[in-house]
């Protein structure tokens, strides 16, 4: 008796109807992953006016510096907590890309970054945020795209909602920023994409608070044997150093607090600094 012959492709039949639904999840996730980014480009979020608590004077935080840096030159300034009133405004929902900062450079023919070549960002960068620009190359973008840089009230506030957490996304760094600093620590070669941080949001969904890339602001810092409240940079100021907040992808794990600051000269050119922007509410 003749065994019964079975064609290959009747057998491959239900293999191709097994994978057809994988393949297609593939695709969608891709696709999803693709709008997801674009619907983040160039987004801005609504803080609402309101009063909330700036800085800390909880001594726990100090334990911060302990547990994560241990060093006296990791024990860099916490703002002294006072109540804060904020009108409301707009913010980017994520650092300005290197793409978005292309179309500024095109557009007023400003001096591209030092690490561009030939006037533009590395290949396969576009969606990673633009680093090594000074605070005035920064006010410059701010300017020419209608916005401008964040006071360091409006960046805690963003950062931080109507609550006294220590992070954008809560009170505890472990889990999430061990995640962060798992990636970082020199196991990156800098930034990575807007948005890759999944836990790294606030309360009002801003990105890449505690990560990424540290961010200038408006305000000015004087240090007088005590922490003082960052103000609006006056042109006529001299000496004074810019007020830069927030973590990038290569600092210590204490940088990721609200609270923290770290002061630079307006003319830092840095690898691990970036901006966002704002904007008024009408």
């Amino acid at each position: 008796m003749k065994k019964p012959c079975i064609s290959m492709g009747i057998l491959m039949i239900p293999m191709i109807f097994f994978f057809l639904p994988i393949l297609s999840a593939c695709i969608s996730a891709d696709s999803k992953e693709e709008e997801a980014t674009e619907v983040i480009l160039g987004k801005m979020i609504f803080i609402p006016e309101g009063e909330f608590t700036m800085g800390s004077d909880d001594p726990e935080l100090r334990g911060y510096f302990d547990i994560w840096g241990g060093k006296a030159r990791f024990q860099k300034p916490v703002g002294t907590a006072r109540k804060v009133h904020v009108k409301g405004f707009y913010i980017d929902s994520h650092e300005v890309t290197q793409g978005q900062y292309k179309k500024f450079i095109d557009d007023t023919h400003y001096p591209p970054p030092s690490y561009w070549e030939n006037g533009t960002f590395p290949a396969g960068k576009e969606n990673h945020p633009v680093h090594s620009v000074s605070w005035s190359d920064a006010r410059a973008y701010a300017r020419w795209a209608g916005k401008r840089l964040p006071t360091e009230e409006e960046w805690e506030k963003a950062a931080r909602g109507g609550d006294l957490r220590v992070f954008p996304w809560g009170n505890q760094p472990e889990g999430a920023m061990a995640q962060l600093w798992k990636t970082a620590w020199g196991k990156t070669e800098g930034p990575q994409p807007i948005g890759k941080f999944k836990f790294d949001k606030s309360p009002y969904g801003v990105r890449d608070m505690a990560s990424n890339l540290m961010e200038w602001t408006a305000s000015t810092y004087e240090y007088q044997g005590v922490v003082t409240q960052g103000r609006a940079w006056e042109e006529s100021s001299s000496g004074t150093e810019i007020v830069v907040k927030g973590g990038n992808w290569s600092s210590e794990m204490a940088d990721g607090m609200i609270s923290r600051k770290i002061l630079a000269p307006p003319g830092e050119i840095s690898n691990g600094i970036g901006f966002r922007c704002v904007k008024d509410a009408k």
